[in-house]
C-alpha cells in the first residue's frame, strides 16, 4: 500500500494500490526482479539468424514483464560500407533449443527462483516451429571500427506500457540483415515476474 499525505488535510491520506494489467495487486512481496547478460558477436552472419532468446516457459503460472534491455552496438572489424541491422521480436512456443544457457543474477537473491529459460548462440540458436511476430525495435550496427550506441530501450513508466511475456512467450535477437563480420551487441536484460 502506497500512502501519499494530503496537504493542509490533517489526518487525512490518500491510500493507493499497484495493479497489473489483470487487475491483480502488485508489491513488493510478489515482484521478483532479475537481470541477465546479452552477449552477441556473430559468427554465423546470414539474415534471420537469431542469436539470442528468454522465454516465459507454458505452465509457469507467472507472467514476466520487461523493464529494459540495455545493448550497446560495435563494430571491432574491417571497415564495410553496409551497415548490420539485428531486430528484436516477440515469438509463441516452442521456443528456440539448442546454444548455450544464460544464467540470470536474483535482484534478491531471498525470493524465489526464475522461471524464465534464457539461450544465447554465435552461431545461431535452432528456430524449427518457432512463430515469431513483427519485429517491434531493430538496432544498426555502424560498420566502422569504434563507432557505437546504447539505445533506450527502457518499458518501465510509461503509461502501462509493459512489454510483457505471458506462459509460452518470448523474445528473439535476430539478424534483419546480413551481418558484418565483426559487429557486436554488448549490454544486458532487466524484468520482473509476477
Amino acid at each position: 500500500m502506497i500512502q501519499f499525505p494530503l496537504f493542509n488535510s490533517g489526518q487525512k491520506t490518500i491510500r493507493s494500490e499497484l495493479h497489473d494489467s489483470g487487475g491483480n495487486p502488485i508489491n513488493r512481496v510478489n515482484i521478483n526482479k532479475f537481470g541477465a547478460s546479452v552477449e552477441i558477436i556473430p559468427s554465423t552472419t546470414t539474415i534471420e539468424t537469431c542469436y539470442f532468446m528468454i522465454y516465459n516457459p507454458v505452465g509457469s503460472g507467472r507472467k514476466m514483464a520487461i523493464d529494459k534491455i540495455p545493448l550497446a552496438s560495435s563494430f571491432i572489424g574491417t571497415a564495410a560500407s553496409t551497415r548490420s541491422t539485428f531486430k528484436l521480436q516477440k515469438f509463441t512456443t516452442p521456443p528456440p533449443t539448442g546454444g548455450t544457457a544464460v544464467t540470470p543474477l536474483p535482484f534478491d537473491s531471498l525470493k524465489p527462483a526464475t522461471i524464465s529459460s534464457l539461450l544465447f548462440s554465435q552461431s545461431g540458436l535452432t528456430m524449427t516451429g518457432v512463430v515469431l511476430q513483427p519485429y517491434f525495435h531493430e538496432i544498426c550496427v555502424v560498420s566502422q571500427v569504434n563507432s557505437g550506441v546504447v539505445p533506450d530501450m527502457s518499458f518501465v513508466g510509461r503509461d502501462d506500457e509493459e512489454l510483457i511475456l505471458n506462459p509460452g512467450e518470448g523474445i528473439a535477437i535476430s539478424a534483419e540483415s546480413a551481418i558484418v563480420a565483426g559487429c557486436a551487441l554488448i549490454g544486458s536484460i532487466h524484468w520482473h515476474e509476477y
